[in-house]
């Protein structure tokens, strides 16, 4: 029986690996879409855009991993099953149960992967991620360029005409919209200055003007202060136990996703099995209909339920997916195997 063991497993990684790159592929086009639009305004290199990429990976592999691991099982053992191998194997006092053993291996080294990038190696790379962005957006804000628009410091809109010095400049224009108030700051000289964790833009010499549904408001100034906090220093997490407090009180369903997506190539080892064991004679092969459909079903379960009530669907989602299972082994597998 080992040796029909190693065959399985060898039957599913001709199933594995063609699935998996293919759909990491198509999935890292649309994070390559991601990242750009998060980069819109920032000005990154080749290099700064790879190491972005690097970050998605594991949010990649929490995607492609356990749908590849369904995929390619199911469609393992149909082929099996069509090439006769299956019934060669019944005919020899084979079981059911002998089939999961070798599958179940896999799966629990797949739900040790998941879970391991699910609660480590994700939190840890947006930590990464964010950190790049952050210290790209506060790059761009001690770096002002004269002439040019579209450029922030902070919630403020600016406009500088000319640079007189390093992170000196002449003739500086700001705009914020605050609730029902429109703010105008023109000043003649300004000068960023960093201190830990903050931005100071020193205004020298301008007026600001206050627009409301009271009219124009003008005040005349020799010195103003801007503040600014930093965006590293806006991070109200550094490690990974900080980042899952942080996100168990703001959406707790990241931490539920993350343990369902991880369990379910285990749980869903009899439900492969039910679909996958087919009866050439008798039935035909709509393999691809059923992992299209179930794994949309479960996944979409696990982030539609999981929004609304992110720990209790740790309890109901695994309980609808082995009513499931248990309806298809019913049907389809017992008394006949």
């Amino acid at each position: 029986m080992q040796l029909f063991d190693r065959y399985l497993i060898r039957s599913f990684g001709q199933s594995f690996f063609p699935i998996f790159p293919a759909l990491f592929l198509i999935i890292s086009i649309t994070f390559f879409i991601q990242i750009a639009v998060q980069t819109s305004h920032l000005k990154v290199s080749f290099f700064e855009i790879m190491q972005l990429y690097m970050c998605y990976v594991p949010e990649l592999l929490m995607y492609t991993l356990p749908i590849s691991f369904f995929a390619a099982a199911i469609i393992a053992l149909s082929k099996l099953s069509f090439d006769l191998e299956l019934i060669v194997f019944f005919a020899l006092q084979g079981n059911i149960w002998r089939i999961i053993r070798p599958l179940a291996i896999i799966a629990t080294i797949m739900m040790a992967i998941l879970l391991i990038v699910g609660l480590w190696l994700k939190p840890k790379a947006k930590l990464v991620s964010k950190e790049i962005i952050y210290e790209k957006r506060d790059t761009s804000q001690l770096n002002l360029r004269p002439s040019e628009y579209g450029q922030k410091f902070g919630n403020w809109m600016l406009h500088v005409e000319k640079k007189v010095g390093d992170r000196a400049y002449e003739q500086l224009v700001l705009f914020s919209k605050q609730d029902t108030k429109d703010f105008f700051i023109r000043a003649e000289k300004g000068a960023i200055l960093q201190t830990k964790g903050y931005f100071n833009l020193l205004l020298e010499d301008g007026e600001t003007y206050t627009i409301d549904e009271d009219g124009i408001k003008q005040v005349r100034f020799e010195e103003m202060k801007v503040n600014e906090k930093s965006s590293l220093k806006q991070l109200s997490y550094y490690d990974i136990i900080g980042y899952w407090i942080e996100r168990l009180k703001e959406n707790p369903r990241d931490f539920s996703s993350a343990i369902l997506t991880g369990i379910f190539p285990f749980i869903s080892l009899v439900l492969i099995v039910s679909i996958g064991v087919l009866n050439p004679r008798f039935q035909k092969n709509r393999s691809s209909v059923y992992i299209i459909v179930l794994a949309s079903f479960y996944f979409g379960l696990t982030y539609g339920f999981g929004e609304k009530h992110p720990f209790l669907s740790l309890l109901i989602v695994p309980l609808i997916w082995a009513a499931i299972s248990l309806y298809f082994y019913k049907r389809r597998i017992a008394g006949q195997y």
